[in-house]
């Protein structure tokens, strides 16, 4: 009967392990889904700051056509 006993207690034990396995598999589960809503944010930023480096790229042509009008006005002042 002790034997039993033993056997009783180690399955029991073996039970709480499971428990406490899913457990710590819950937790895995959650944080991967909180690096997923992460990364979804980083992504999300990443096109924020794409659309604004194209803004910025406009921006530069902009200024850039602006100069060009600049040195012909110059060069029509020099004439």
């Amino acid at each position: 009967m002790q034997k039993v006993g033993t056997i009783d207690q180690k399955v029991g034990t073996i039970d709480q392990n499971a428990r406490t396995f899913l457990q710590k598999v819950g937790t895995i589960d959650q944080n991967v889904g909180t690096f997923l809503q992460k990364v979804g944010t980083i992504d999300q930023n990443a096109r924020t700051f794409l659309q604004k480096a194209g803004t910025i790229d406009q921006n530069v042509g902009t200024f850039l056509q602006k100069v060009g009008t600049m040195d012909q006005n110059v060069g029509t002042f020099l004439l």
